[in-house]
């Protein structure tokens, strides 16, 4: 969760500036109908795409791209007007013409309205992102330099050099859950170090949401609405809607966690209640002091955002009852300012201090606490985006959080595979007191840590 770009939210939310020099991200919502579709599955170019408003629109688009120029009443009639406000059809033309047809090769994450899928194009790897609106209507169309993930590590005494020169502070554990989801270490380094965890602290807000379902206080199809107070900055989609516009809680957790949407973590958070994620996080972390507050996406966006340093600055040098109570008056009355209008955050700021924390050894509790649930819809949910870590077919299902904000970088990643057997890899990276990496430097850092991830997922098993 950050607001500066980095290298996997780029091929989430931004066309690459290569291709195009410009964004294909436009509002949602449209009175217009989007074309019915069939009752069988989509597929395209060999790969089996799911039957959804969204899978059915990136087929069409897909088959559409192989022909370029696509007539201009095809886009009228898939996409919304909203989105034609902010992108011509001449420019997606533009695109398509230059980069040469588009070849699916894998569903990277799908849900109803949102897909991502890896492209094959003259122009290299791109990843392609589709988000529909409530009428089916394209309002989210994305193109993007895939990432080059470098070879894995061999051995663990490279994996655990590489990761030394990865960031001056660096956490990791690869482990195997055993019977009781435990995590019995197969490799770790600094396991114990606390450090910030970013946006992985919403799978502590997804295992409150099932506490809250398991005592009938809530229910996956409950509806829960986007309002001033719990809004809050990207990433995700949910900001952009009005306020009063309803979500499912099952809608809300697989874009707080397949999208990082900060919106619906924030949704989330405030349907359960504060003190029941604090709960969760006092039962699977050693940690749990660093975490109480438990903040909000919104609170953290504004203790870093406005009159920084000094209302960070009073937040951080107050005891819990000090900042509980600063939250509920100075933090909550204070307006989240318009991103557009924000000043630019470009180094890391008070990132001991302010925002969520842990070890690697807390987060892969917290993932096997999660499994242990057994729930579909929290599998559901952490499985919808593989964080680009594309282990191979013997592992038959990936699950993953990350985070990151300017200074901070960590991923998560739960593995089950075709032997009935669970691992789990947590790598942490802190870079404190510096400026926000250029792009390339970025990626690289972001592909390094998903190298050794899939190195350790193969080092465990072999």
């Amino acid at each position: 969760m950050q607001r500066c770009r980095s290298g996997t939210q780029r091929a989430l939310t931004a066309i690459a500036a290569t291709l195009l020099a410009g964004s294909m991200v436009a509002g949602c919502g449209s009175d217009t109908e989007a074309p019915e579709g069939g009752d069988e599955t989509v597929s395209a170019a060999g790969i089996s795409l799911p039957e959804t408003p969204a899978g059915q629109q990136v087929s069409w688009f897909l088959e559409a791209s192989s022909q370029p120029p696509i007539p201009p009443d095809e886009f009228t009639e898939r996409m919304s007007p909203e989105f034609l406000a902010e992108i011509s059809p001449e420019v997606i033309n533009e695109v398509l013409m230059a980069v040469g047809p588009l070849e699916p090769t894998e569903v990277q994450s799908a849900t109803d309205d949102a897909i991502v899928v890896s492209i094959n194009s003259a122009d290299g790897q791109l990843t392609l992102t589709l988000r529909v609106n409530d009428d089916g209507m394209i309002d989210t169309l994305n193109l993007a330099p895939a990432l080059n993930i470098p070879d894995a590590p061999e051995s663990w005494g490279s994996l655990t050099e590489r990761l030394e020169s990865l960031a001056p502070e660096a956490s990791f554990i690869a482990a195997r859950l055993n019977d009781d989801g435990a995590c019995e270490s197969a490799h770790d380094v600094r396991a114990d170090d606390v450090m910030p965890i970013a946006s992985m602290f919403k799978v502590y807000v997804l295992e409150a949401v099932q506490r809250a379902i398991d005592a009938g206080d809530l229910t996956w199809e409950s509806t829960i609405a986007v309002t001033e107070d719990n809004r809050s900055w990207p990433t995700g989609f949910l900001q952009d809607e009005e306020p009063g516009t309803e979500v499912t809680v099952a809608e809300a957790a697989g874009l707080m966690i397949s999208f990082s949407d900060n919106t619906a973590s924030d949704m989330l958070l405030e349907a359960v209640g504060r003190e029941a994620v604090e709960e969760v996080v006092a039962e699977t972390s050693a940690n749990a002091d660093a975490n109480r507050p438990m903040l909000t996406t919104q609170e953290m966006f504004k203790l870093k955002i406005v009159d920084y340093p000094q209302l960070a600055d009073q937040f951080s040098g107050g005891g819990e009852a000090e900042r509980r109570s600063l939250l509920n008056t100075t933090v909550a009355d204070t307006p989240l300012p318009e991103l557009a209008a924000a000043e630019p955050w470009t180094s890391s700021r008070h990132i001991d201090s302010i925002g969520w924390f842990g070890s690697a050894s807390d987060m892969c509790a917290a993932f096997g606490s999660l499994h242990e649930i057994g729930d579909e819809n929290v599998a559901a949910a952490m499985s919808d985006n593989d964080g680009g870590v594309a282990l191979g077919a013997e592992w038959t299902s990936v699950w993953y959080k990350g985070g990151s904000e300017p200074g901070v970088t960590a991923l998560g990643y739960l593995a089950e595979n075709d032997a009935d057997e669970t691992y789990v890899v947590v790598v942490l990276t802190n870079a404190p007191d510096t400026d926000v990496p250029e792009m390339e430097e970025s990626e690289a850092r972001i592909t390094e840590m998903m190298s050794l991830a899939r190195g350790a997922f193969t080092l465990m098993t072999n």
